[in-house]
């Protein structure tokens, strides 16, 4: 995948890294800031991952309020860190970035699931994945808030409910350790 190429300014001493994930070297080249072209560095696999998919299940993007990373950037990210399969999980919002690993002619070296983190602020944060999109403002988001209607938040069990009936094959609390909302297991199990 070629990017535009980056402008550094002149006359500096620069040190270029590579890197492709956990199951490959790295490798980093001096580089002078009067020279102009390009940079060669070799990767070797290292890991023998045969049989395995390199997943990462907790992805946030431009979807999320507490991400600035856009779509495009977040799929590129993942193809540089070797990841082979993501659910992106934006907060309160499906997404689904599979569009733009097309586009980048990606598909044998990236998946993506559409999934949801579902925030419901008294009881914690829930990812479920993969789920339909749906068009409308949220991608068809679960309304844990049931649209204010009846005053209280769905609880964990009506969440899970909810994300299965929508097509999610995979529901799980997260970070269920911590302070706040963040802590779901110590606020109501300890």
């Amino acid at each position: 995948v070629a990017d535009p190429p980056i402008y550094l300014p002149a006359g500096g001493s620069y040190r270029v890294y590579a890197s492709r994930g956990t199951e490959w070297s790295t490798d980093s080249a001096a580089f002078a800031g009067t020279a102009s072209g390009s940079v060669t560095l070799h990767l070797r696999h290292v890991v023998d991952t045969a049989g395995y998919l390199a997943a990462e299940f907790h992805v946030h993007q431009v979807g999320s309020p507490d991400s600035p990373v856009g779509s495009d950037e977040r799929v590129r990210s993942a193809l540089s860190a070797g990841v082979e399969l993501f659910a992106v999980t934006d907060h309160d919002v499906v997404s689904d970035l599979q569009p733009f690993v097309e586009a980048l002619n990606a598909d044998d070296l990236l998946r993506v699931v559409p999934g949801i983190e579902v925030t419901p602020f008294p009881y914690g944060h829930f990812n479920a994945y993969p789920l339909q999109l749906v068009s409308n403002a949220n991608g068809g988001a679960i309304d844990w808030g049931r649209g204010g209607t009846e005053g209280f938040a769905m609880t964990p069990g009506e969440i899970f409910t909810a994300a299965r009936a929508r097509g999610a094959r995979v529901v799980e609390v997260n970070h269920p350790r911590g302070t706040g909302t963040l802590g779901t297991f110590q606020q109501y199990f300890d």
